[in-house]
């Protein structure tokens, strides 16, 4: 008896030909798709079925494509891939080096490359080495007091920070938030350690804003009590005190997470924005070797 036809998830045929591609090169969408089918629904079996499913799906994908490029247009998002304009069906990485004598803008494709490979380091980090990258990167961006909560019971909050208000002009993490004179703003926020298959959605964000708003009404807003953090400040958080709200995650963000996250004030970095702020700033000097990365990356997490 034969068996049923398997259902694609086009989005999830997308979203692995997104993971897995090579951003320094340039692929045939017939061959990343039979890739992506044949490695989620056939067990990375050849099956006289796949040609089917290609055809079925490659329009799709195509369209998810377009949209992407689209959505970089408009909102100047994060490009990773282009039509190539001499020859269809192919897509180009945005880090491929095209031919140019420009040697600034080959340094550029160059750590471009790098954060694409750290996209999938990061996605194998144990989860608490993750939330130390946050609790690190908050340090650099100039928290004065940073931590990260016990692994369990944390109210859903991973990891936190304080800057004072002369120290923000310029800063990244707010510059979309109007502040009191003299007042300490609290960045409060969540690490989720995914893989590659576990998308950030909208209710991921609606998750964390309620946790959020759940520790802020319980308690008065004892931090020390509800989360356990050790060396916790006395009055480490005045009911006056602004905060941003922090959503770190090493896999990708939907637009429509992203878009959810810009109308709430809250601060969303995925994969790909951190991938490429680590690439850009303390894993610069690397070499395009992903081993390399990987032992650079280890290497400033525990300096």
């Amino acid at each position: 008896m034969e068996k049923p036809a398997k259902r694609i998830n086009r989005n999830r045929v997308f979203f692995h030909i997104r993971s897995s591609f090579d951003y320094r090169q340039f692929f045939a969408l017939d061959e990343l798709v039979r890739d992506a089918i044949k490695t989620l629904y056939f067990e990375r079996k050849d099956d006289p079925r796949i040609d089917d499913h290609i055809q079925l799906t490659k329009s799709a994908v195509r369209r998810r494509v377009n949209k992407e490029i689209e959505n970089y247009n408009r909102y100047k998002t994060y490009l990773r891939f282009y039509w190539s304009p001499d020859k269809e069906d192919i897509l180009v990485g945005c880090a491929y080096p095209l031919p140019t004598d420009d040697e600034a803008e080959l340094e550029n494709k160059r750590i471009l490359g790098n954060a694409f490979l750290l996209e999938r380091i990061l996605t194998k980090l144990d989860p608490c080495k993750f939330e130390i990258l946050c609790k690190r990167i908050l340090s650099e961006l100039g928290c004065q007091f940073v931590g990260k909560t016990r692994a369990t019971a944390d109210g859903g909050i991973d990891f936190f920070g304080t800057l004072n208000f002369h120290e923000i002009d310029g800063n990244p993490l707010l510059e979309k938030f109007s502040l009191v004179p003299n007042a300490k703003v609290h960045l409060i926020g969540q690490a989720k350690r995914y893989s590659h298959a576990n998308i950030i959605g909208p209710q991921h964000i609606r998750e964390f804003l309620g946790s959020g708003l759940l520790l802020k009404f319980s308690q008065g807003w004892d931090l020390r009590k509800e989360l356990d953090i050790e060396n916790l400040p006395s009055k480490y958080l005045a009911p006056s005190d602004p905060i941003v709200w922090l959503f770190f995650s090493t896999s990708f963000a939907t637009f429509g997470a992203k878009r959810l996250a810009n109308q709430l004030g809250m601060y969303l970095q995925d994969g790909e924005d951190l991938a490429r702020w680590i690439a850009f700033n303390p894993l610069s000097a690397c070499g395009q070797d992903e081993d390399e990365l990987d032992h650079g990356l280890l290497t400033w997490l525990s300096s």
